[in-house]
């Protein structure tokens, strides 16, 4: 068995079968991630804050890479001038299948389901003061 007391940090993947949460802990942030249209954000944490690299971009095919099943994500915008457009479809499940344009402190949360290849919208915060 594997007991962490502090901090850990892999780097690759952790692959198990039977891998308990034993107190809700938030994995570490990803540094934002610039993206051109088409791109796909990788899930290489529970955190991510994403942004277009110059411009609003709208996502590629599939939208956020597959995750492992029932691993959560949060996606955090980190500007208003360069929004990230998430759209239901292409790998995504979202909220009454509506589009959310993810800009500066709005969040969205996912869980991945396997058995269906997508991400499944959790629920979704606008917190920027303007649209």
């Amino acid at each position: 068995s594997l007991q962490v007391h502090s901090n850990l940090h892999v780097d690759g993947s952790i692959v198990s079968t039977n891998l308990v949460q034993m107190s809700r802990q938030s994995l570490a942030k990803h540094d934002q991630l610039l993206l051109a249209v088409g791109s796909t954000i990788q899930p290489l944490s529970s955190y991510v804050r994403v942004r277009g690299a110059t411009t609003p971009v709208t996502l590629g095919d599939p939208q956020i890479a597959p995750g492992a099943p029932g691993q959560l994500l949060t996606l955090q915008g980190v500007s208003d001038l360069c929004k990230v457009e998430l759209v239901n479809g292409t790998g995504l499940r979202t909220m009454l299948s509506q589009p959310f344009n993810l800009g500066a402190f709005d969040t969205i949360q996912f869980i991945y389901d396997d058995s269906t290849a997508n991400w499944v919208e959790i629920n979704r915060s606008q917190n920027r003061w303007s649209n």
